[in-house]
């Protein structure tokens, strides 16, 4: 699957799904969701001129074993947003990110019961690693979420499954 700009470009919706697993970067005025949010994180990392970025990530990093798209990891995702705000003209010191998710919303056997926390941070080492701010979160907790990025006006709007609205 490609993430290029050329690919959201050529869709004649302004608002792109971001499914788990996935990660998108879209031109000025674009908007993308995400749904389903419960211990994977969304991370929306905002360029100049409004370009912008959301990846859905279900993982931390890679185990070795497992082989995913770039972003079903947060380390992968968020280097390749980067890359791809890079080359559409943003620098390092021009971006900031928004987090949400990385709640517990269920336990499984087999999986750690802080996965979700695990994920936010590192969401958060990668982007300081990478001197991307992260200027505002919503995270942790025990409720799934969704999102809708506005890369306009550079707001994450994040809605829980109980009905609470928060405007990052």
């Amino acid at each position: 699957m490609t993430n290029a700009l050329e690919d959201v470009l050529a869709d004649e919706s302004d608002e792109t799904l971001v499914r788990a697993g996935e990660y998108r970067v879209v031109p000025s005025g674009a908007s993308l969701y995400a749904y389903g949010l419960g211990a994977s994180v969304a991370i929306a990392i905002c360029g100049p001129d409004s370009m912008g970025g959301l990846a859905h990530a279900l993982l931390s990093r890679p185990d070795g074993a497992m082989r995913r798209g770039a972003g079903t990891f947060v380390e992968s995702a968020i280097r390749e947003m980067l890359r791809e705000l890079i080359e559409a003209g943003a620098g390092y010191g021009s971006c900031e990110a928004k987090l949400a998710g990385g709640a517990t919303v269920f336990q499984l056997e087999g999986l750690d019961p802080d996965t979700g926390g695990q994920t936010v941070a590192t969401a958060r080492q990668e982007l300081s690693a990478l001197d991307v701010p992260v200027v505002a979160t919503a995270v942790g907790g025990q409720r799934g979420r969704c999102v809708a990025f506005d890369t306009a006006a550079d707001e994450l709007t994040v809605a829980t499954s109980d009905g609470e609205t928060t405007q990052l």
